[in-house]
């Protein structure tokens, strides 16, 4: 399960992931983002709720492709994943190298550091000030 909300004190939208989490599941998260326009926010990812098998790296590979196309021409806010295992760690690693260039990303194992530098990004993007 996906859920998210927008904290309009740090003008960020958090997102967590709950639970076992499919590459259909991140599919249509990626589509709701989209259709509710908010691809220019800054995102805090939150990943360390996920039990179960992880997407495969071909399953990344078609959701990084499927997002540069839903992100295409668009102003982007900056993304922090947070994650507190290794082997997940290292997914989202290889997510995050699938979309490196189009957007800043970055994963870490703590939501404090997680924000920081997000917080610390989105202080650079107009995007995601826009946004806000």
């Amino acid at each position: 399960m996906i859920l998210y909300e927008w904290e309009a004190s740090h003008a960020i939208l958090r997102t967590v992931l709950v639970g076992p989490v499919s590459a259909e599941d991140i599919r249509q998260h990626l589509n709701a983002m989209a259709k509710a326009e908010m691809f220019g926010r800054a995102e805090l990812i939150d990943a360390r709720g996920t039990v179960g098998p992880a997407p495969s790296v071909s399953e990344l590979w078609l959701l990084a492709d499927h997002a540069r196309r839903l992100m295409a021409g668009l102003g982007l806010g900056p993304r922090a994943m947070v994650v507190d295992d290794t082997f997940n760690y290292w997914v989202a690693r290889v997510f995050a190298n699938f979309l490196s260039g189009l957007m800043p990303i970055e994963v870490f194992r703590t939501e404090p550091a997680a924000r920081q530098w997000l917080l610390s990004q989105s202080a650079d993007c107009p995007e995601a000030q826009a946004a806000g």
